[in-house]
C-alpha cells in the first residue's frame, strides 16, 4: 500500500480553482486539529509565483476558519520555526509544494514552536495532498516546471588518514556556505565546503563505551551553532561550541535528532527500529544505518540493504538495493528532492552513485521494489565505498550539493562532493 493514502489522487471538480481547493484542505486540517493561532505559514515552491500565491490563499483560507496566520521567509524550514518563535508564533505550518506530472503535490508538517528549552510540545500533524493542476498552477509555474537535464560531476574534496564514521553538512558560521563535519576515530572535525580546508578540531571526551562496534560508526547533528556528536567508541553523545573558528565541550547529551529520539543497539552499526518522531512512535521495517532528513520526510538506509521515505509516520514498504551512503538533496532547486543512493553492496573497491526522481523512489517503495527498476536521472561509478552522505548548500548557490564520505581498501578515507553543474 502506499505510504500515506491521502497522496492519492483526489479527482477534483475543476471548480473552485486548484490552488483555492489545496489551501482549503490545509486550512481545514489545521483547525481540525486545534492549532492554536497565531500560526506562522512557511511555504516552499518554485518559481517564486506559485510560492507567493500559495501563501497568500492558505493565508485567507485560515483566516476563514478564524485562525490568525503570518508568512515568513526563510531559508529552510528548520530556520522558518526559529523565525516564527521569534515573531510570536505559536504554530508553525511548514509546506512544501511541488509539480508532479501534472499534479500540484503539498507536503509538510504543523507543529508548535520550541520552548525556550528547545523542546516541542502540543499537536503536530502531517499534511500531504495531492491535486490535479489546473491552468492557473500551470501558469503559475511555467516553463520551468518542465525541469532541465541533471548533469553532475563527482569532485574529491579531502582525503583522510582514517575512515570517516559519520558526517554532516551545516552552515555553522552564518555566512550561508556549509561547513563539513567529520568524524574520525575518537575526534571529530570541521573542513570548509569548499576546499576541504581543516577549520577546527576537536577530541571525544566521554567515557569509552563497554559495548563498541567492529567498524566505526557514529552520528553528528547540528542544534544552532551547537555541534552534538556521537561515536559507537563512546558511552554518550557530546555537545560542543562552535565559535571564532572554536570548539569546545560542554557536556553530554541526548540522541534527539530534531524531533527524532533514537536508540542505538550496542555492538552494532545501527540505530534501534522503534523511534520517537515528534512524539509520537515510529517503527523502522529494521536496523537503521543511516537517515537524511528533507523538510517534514527522512529517508533511513537499514542494515539489510534497503530504504524508506517517512513522513511522520511508519512507512509501509521499502526499496531494496540501496547503501548506508544514500540522501535526500535538491539538486535542481526546484523544491522537491533527489534521492541520492550508493549501491548497498558490502565488499569491492568501486560503488556507483545514482540519482533517482523522489516520486519514482516512493512509486517502488509501495512495492516494496529494488532500486534499479527506476531509470536514474544520473549515475556515475565511485572508486572505494560510499557508506557516508549529507546534503547542503556548500557554495550558496541556491542547490544542494552532497558530500559522500568514502572507505577505502588501504584504511584511509575521503570526502567527495556530487554537485550540479550549472550551464
Amino acid at each position: 500500500m502506499p505510504l500515506l493514502p491521502s497522496l492519492l489522487a483526489l479527482g477534483l471538480a475543476a471548480s473552485p480553482g486548484t490552488l483555492d481547493r489545496a489551501a482549503a484542505l490545509v486550512a481545514t486540517q489545521v483547525a481540525e486539529r486545534k492549532f492554536a493561532p497565531p500560526i506562522a505559514l512557511y511555504v516552499e515552491a518554485a518559481p517564486a509565483p506559485l510560492q507567493r500565491a500559495l501563501a497568500s490563499v492558505i493565508a485567507a483560507k485560515l483566516s476563514d476558519q478564524g485562525l490568525t496566520s503570518l508568512v515568513v521567509d526563510a531559508k529552510d524550514a528548520t530556520l522558518a520555526e526559529s523565525a516564527a518563535h521569534d515573531r510570536g508564533a505559536v504554530s508553525v505550518l511548514r509546506l512544501t509544494a511541488t509539480m508532479e506530472g501534472g499534479r500540484l503535490a503539498l507536503r509538510g508538517d504543523v507543529i508548535t514552536t520550541r520552548g525556550d528549552a528547545g523542546v516541542r510540545t502540543g499537536p503536530v500533524a502531517i499534511v500531504a495532498h495531492v491535486l490535479e493542476a489546473d491552468a492557473d498552477v500551470v501558469t503559475l509555474t511555467g516553463p520551468q516546471a518542465q525541469g532541465a537535464p541533471l548533469e553532475l560531476k563527482l569532485t574529491s574534496l579531502v582525503r583522510l588518514t582514517e575512515v570517516p564514521a559519520a558526517l554532516a553538512v551545516s552552515d555553522l558560521d552564518g555566512d550561508r556556505k556549509a561547513e563539513v563535519l567529520v568524524l574520525t576515530g575518537d575526534h571529530f572535525e570541521v573542513r570548509s565546503g569548499n576546499d576541504g580546508r581543516l577549520l577546527a578540531r576537536a577530541d571525544l571526551t566521554q567515557p569509552l563505551s563497554v559495548h563498541p562496534t567492529r567498524e566505526p560508526f557514529g552520528l553528528i547533528w547540528v542544534v544552532g551553532s551547537r555541534v552534538n556528536v556521537w561515536s559507537s567508541r563512546r558511552d554518550r553523545a557530546e555537545t560542543f561550541s562552535f565559535k571564532a573558528g572554536t570548539l569546545k565541550s560542554i557536556g553530554s547529551s541526548e540522541l534527539l535528532v530534531d524531533g527524532l529520539a533514537l536508540h542505538t543497539e550496542p555492538g552494532l552499526a545501527g540505530f534501534a527500529r522503534e523511534l520517537t518522531w515528534a512524539g509520537k512512535p515510529v517503527t523502522l521495517p529494521g536496523l537503521a544505518s543511516s537517515f537524511s532528513e528533507f523538510g517534514a520526510m527522512v529517508v533511513f538506509t537499514l542494515n539489510d540493504g534497503s530504504a524508506a521515505v517517512a513522513r511522520g509516520l511508519s512507512a509501509s514498504g521499502h526499496v531494496t538495493g540501496v547503501g548506508s551512503g544514500s540522501c535526500l538533496a535538491d539538486l535542481d532547486a526546484d523544491g522537491t528532492p533527489e534521492l541520492v543512493a550508493t549501491s548497498a553492496k558490502t565488499v569491492g573497491d568501486v560503488d556507483e552513485v545514482r540519482v533517482v526522481p523522489l516520486d519514482k523512489f516512493e512509486g517502488l517503495q509501495s512495492r516494496s521494489a529494488p532500486l534499479a527498476e527506476a531509470t536514474p536521472l544520473w549515475q556515475q561509478p565511485l572508486k572505494g565505498r560510499a557508506l557516508l552522505a549529507a546534503s547542503g548548500d556548500l557554495d550558496a548557490d541556491a542547490t544542494d550539493e552532497v558530500v559522500l564520505g568514502v572507505w577505502h581498501a588501504d584504511g584511509a578515507g575521503e570526502l567527495v562532493v556530487l554537485k550540479r553543474v550549472m550551464p
